[in-house]
């Protein structure tokens, strides 16, 4: 099974990154439940859509560094028992 390449995607500079289904949920599976930290520093990300990844146990107070350009974030299917209150002011802040 090919893994996503973290490094690989923030060296591309995204503006779009979907993560869906069983390939990327056993990946997080296996790196302990979260996104790499790494997608939190990709300046031009402004659509993040994280759906039906089950295995996402929590998302870092990073993605507060999003800050700025994320325009959707898409949090659907997954199993976040919270989130934290840095998601919270993105989303208050970019109204």
């Amino acid at each position: 099974m090919a893994t996503m390449n973290w490094r690989e995607l923030a060296r591309q500079k995204p503006c779009e990154i979907v993560l869906t289904g069983e390939k990327i949920s056993q990946q997080l599976e296996d790196e302990g439940g979260q996104l790499n930290e790494l997608i939190f520093g990709i300046r031009s990300l402004n659509f993040l859509d994280i759906t039906q990844v089950t295995t996402l146990k929590s998302i870092s107070p990073s993605i507060g560094k999003l800050h700025g350009n994320l325009t959707n974030l898409v949090l659907q299917g997954n199993k976040l028992p919270s989130i934290p209150g840095k998601l919270l002011i993105l989303m208050f802040c970019s109204r």
